[in-house]
């Protein structure tokens, strides 16, 4: 297992290349595939499976076990990945969401959702009024 220590403030910089890099994305073309971004020598890079008819399940599959093996091979210290769904929430009914997921450790990956929205054009983050 990777005994990769990375600080909050790399780990946040990540997140934000993930949220710019889809923001571009919903901007263009109102939604995104799957993309990801690894961290190497505390430098982030960007990752993407350029393939249409690949399934949307399997691109996420890929890009995790990819950045699983790197972590545990040391080769990068933490990867995450995004990816584009609609959920229907009780309180407001039908929303789009950013699930971003992200490991350290190539085990254990969080996962949190990001409500947005798309106002004149633009990507929102959040739910708005």
């Amino acid at each position: 297992m990777s005994n990769n220590i990375v600080s909050e403030e790399l780990l946040l910089e990540l997140q934000n290349d993930i949220f710019k890099r889809a923001k571009f994305f919903i901007d263009d073309m109102g939604l995104f595939a799957p993309f990801g971004s690894k961290l190497i020598d505390s430098e982030i890079k960007p990752v993407v499976i350029m393939d249409d008819s690949e399934d949307i399940l399997n691109v996420i599959t890929v890009l995790k076990n990819n950045f699983s093996e790197e972590i545990k091979s040391n080769h990068i210290q933490a990867g995450a990945i995004a990816y584009d769904v609609t959920i229907d929430r009780i309180d407001t009914g039908m929303i789009d969401v950013l699930c971003l997921i992200l490991s350290t450790d190539g085990e254990n990956w969080s996962e949190d959702n990001y409500p947005y929205r798309i106002v004149n054009g633009e990507c929102v983050w959040g739910l708005g009024s």
